[in-house]
């Protein structure tokens, strides 16, 4: 689809490298600011040759100062920050990010003060990663032994992307990449793969999800053919829609007509297909109504819908966001949710499961519920990023059919195959309750 010329393309390219380059210009420090820090540093090393504790007040004195001039010439964003990091004598590693809210309370132990690119990358590794991850939770700050992992992972990956930056020495860079690879090889299959693709994709990473279930098939095509559409769409986007009948779903014919001009798609398997408005709606200016048919392979019409085309493109470059999250669903309902960025392969997770898609667009889908019951996270996985998080509480259907086809809950994958070996040079793996903490 043209969602923008090749002029205006070029020009936002450049724009955008110019502005990165120069932010990487300003995050890396002089020599002279390195060597203020790495003075106070020493300073601290010197009074522990001389049998000072941790706790002494001259090295929480100076460790403060290190760990504030470290932000100043580092310029390593604290937004993500419950207040400023604190050195803490006792703690084992080089820092812990605690959840606080949408922040982290971040401590800096000892082993984060043995140079200035080891204080600098630490600190990366709790505010900005950890914290990052925080800011999304809970759909991205995850539980267990596993959900620490893929965080873990997250925030080595991250500390490598800034290497450079940080001025990490060859040494320093392969330990990250092991403690990196011990947590990844803790991860069953589906996370290992689902890490990697969101890697790929320089999307944020979450847990790998169980696949949405199908029980929209029988529960919602027990009556007349209906055609799921959403209400709206972008005259340059695309929009999935759904049917749902007794008997066959596919290779149904799906017709979506504006002023007179038609495009076709056909149904997969389970009733879905994507309609292309940019081949019939480019250059409208003003709402345009559309009719969407799904006709069968002889022609009969089975079912019609009807949609409100608006002028303009789905570009989407910006994060997914949901406006109306549920607090409460009920299984084996029908909800829609609105908000921007979502794209025609958006999906709804709740509790764990991936829920199922029966119409999407930039801005709208409509989703067949079937979650675990209890409270979970719930969050939008647009076609490009995931959107905020809430915790949902989806109760059972008091639907019979429903109750009658559903399954046990999905398990999301198997036990971790190897742990993460600790030693006396690396951050601890300790596993603190419910994942509260990162190290």
């Amino acid at each position: 689809m043209k969602y923008i010329n090749l002029r205006s393309c070029l020009l936002l390219v450049l724009l955008t490298w110019g502005v990165v380059f120069n932010t990487n210009a300003q995050l890396i420090p002089t020599p002279e600011q390195v060597k203020e820090v790495q003075e106070k540093l020493d300073k601290i090393k010197e009074l522990k040759n001389q049998g000072k504790p941790n706790n002494d007040s001259a090295i929480k004195a100076l460790a403060k100062e290190a760990i504030e001039l470290a932000d100043k010439y580092y310029k390593i964003p604290g937004d993500n920050a419950d207040g400023e990091p604190e050195y803490d004598p006792d703690l084992e590693g080089e820092g812990e990010a605690e959840l606080s809210g949408k922040k982290v309370k971040v401590k800096i132990g000892m082993d984060g003060l043995d140079s200035a690119n080891e204080l600098a990358t630490t600190k990366y590794h709790e505010i900005v990663m950890h914290g990052g991850q925080a800011a999304d939770s809970p759909s991205r700050w995850l539980p267990g032994a596993k959900g620490i992992a893929i965080n873990e992972v997250e925030a080595y990956d991250g500390e490598l992307k800034k290497a450079a930056e940080h001025g990490l020495s060859p040494t320093q860079i392969e330990e990250i990449k092991k403690r990196r690879q011990e947590y990844y090889d803790s991860l069953d299959a589906a996370n290992k793969a689902r890490i990697d693709s969101l890697k790929n994709a320089g999307a944020p990473y979450t847990m790998a999800l169980a696949p949405a279930t199908g029980t929209s098939k029988p529960i919602l095509g027990t009556g007349t053919a209906k055609l799921y559409v959403v209400s709206s769409v972008f005259a340059e986007d695309r929009m999935m829609v759904t049917i749902r009948k007794l008997g066959n779903l596919a290779n149904l014919l799906i017709t979506a007509t504006v002023a007179g001009r038609s495009t076709t798609a056909r149904t997969d398997v389970d009733g879905h297909a994507i309609l292309d408005f940019s081949t019939i709606a480019t250059g409208i200016t003003v709402n345009t109504p559309a009719s969407i048919t799904c006709t069968d392979i002889n022609g009969s019409r089975l079912a019609t819908a009807n949609t409100m085309v608006r002028p303009g493109f789905a570009w989407i470059f910006d994060r997914a966001t949901a406006n109306n999250l549920p607090t409460e669903v009920a299984n084996g309902t029908v909800a829609t949710i609105r908000g921007n960025n979502l794209g025609a392969e958006a999906q709804l997770a709740c509790n764990g499961r991936m829920q199922e898609t029966l119409a999407a667009s930039n801005s709208e889908m409509v989703v067949f519920i079937d979650a675990p019951n209890g409270n979970g996270a719930t969050f939008v996985i647009g076609s490009y990023s995931v959107s905020e998080s809430r915790i949902t509480l989806a109760k059972p259907s008091t639907n019979p059919v429903f109750q009658a086809i559903q399954e046990q809950p999905f398990l999301m994958g198997s036990a971790p195959t190897q742990k993460a070996q600790g030693d006396a040079t690396k951050k601890t793996a300790t596993q603190t309750g419910l994942g509260t903490n990162r190290k």
